[in-house]
């Protein structure tokens, strides 16, 4: 929605002080694709590469950490091979191993 969540941080990033959150965001590595592989076909192609979906989770991400909110842990992932209609299942399944899976040292 033409980056709307960029906006959104910006007009809340003054209002957050500390936290105590994890934030797990995913998106699939097709979802800025011309590639025309995906299906069920969402959007015209043209449309998924201006979306620029990977490019704006990565700028979301970047913006969260430069802001040096203590307590807030921001972890992002690429899904392979994943487009917008394809990626909740696995978004889902590794957003809920990475915040309540068993913890690696």
């Amino acid at each position: 929605d033409d980056a709307e969540v960029l906006t959104v941080e910006e007009r809340t990033a003054a209002d957050r002080g500390q936290l105590d959150a994890q934030v797990y965001l995913a998106v699939g590595e097709r979802e800025e694709s011309a590639e025309t592989r995906a299906w069920p076909v969402a959007m015209p192609p043209a449309a998924v590469a201006a979306a620029a979906m990977v490019t704006n989770a990565e700028r979301l991400v970047r913006r969260l950490r430069s802001r040096g909110t203590k307590g807030l842990d921001v972890h992002l992932e690429v899904l392979p091979d994943e487009h917008h209609p394809s990626i909740f299942p696995s978004a889902a399944s590794r957003g809920l191993l990475h915040l309540f899976g068993p913890t690696t040292a």
